[in-house]
């Protein structure tokens, strides 16, 4: 089941993110171990507040936690590479799941979900980055569907800014 966060799930929202950022950092990945922190308490607050943070709950329990945004990405401008289409698009950012739960499929459950909510809102394409070294991501993302189509380079960030980037096309 999949369900909007609200501002009463915060603390188990930033449970999920931090056990994210651990899990990241014990596998020497900078993603989410920066010096702005991000993502921080105030992006998920924000997520929230504007509707796009989701939670994915199986037997009564919140195991992960993704933000869908309906709007432009600036950071999906540039692309070294070629996306799918030039069709309006969703992204997903800030996916994490409980370290408990890892190598479940969740991560693959939870794009699924993502799907619906998208075409629900008359959007047919979703992108989708994340580090190369993030081989767990990388390989949720594939299994879901979802074709490389190049590098992006986060504007939010000079250092280690550089992030593979996907599409999947959604039927209509």
């Amino acid at each position: 089941m999949i369900r909007k966060a609200t501002i009463n799930d915060i603390e188990i929202v930033m449970e999920i993110i931090n056990d994210a950022k651990k899990y990241l950092k014990k596998h020497n990945s900078l993603q989410w171990n920066q010096a702005d922190g991000y993502p921080t308490i105030n992006d998920m607050l924000k997520d929230i507040d504007n509707g796009s943070c989701y939670l994915y709950i199986e037997n009564n329990e919140v195991i992960g936690t993704m933000s869908i945004i309906t709007t432009p990405d600036e950071n999906y401008d540039e692309i070294d590479g070629k996306w799918l289409t030039n069709e309006k698009y969703a992204s997903i950012h800030r996916i994490a799941i409980k370290n408990t739960h890892h190598k479940k499929g969740i991560g693959v459950k939870m794009l699924l979900a993502a799907e619906k909510i998208v075409k629900a809102n008359n959007i047919y394409s979703i992108k989708i980055d994340t580090h190369k070294i993030n081989i767990p991501m990388t390989k949720t993302i594939i299994n879901s569907g979802y074709t490389y189509c190049g590098v992006i380079t986060l504007k939010r960030s000079k250092e280690d800014n550089l992030r593979d980037a996907y599409e999947k096309r959604l039927d209509n």
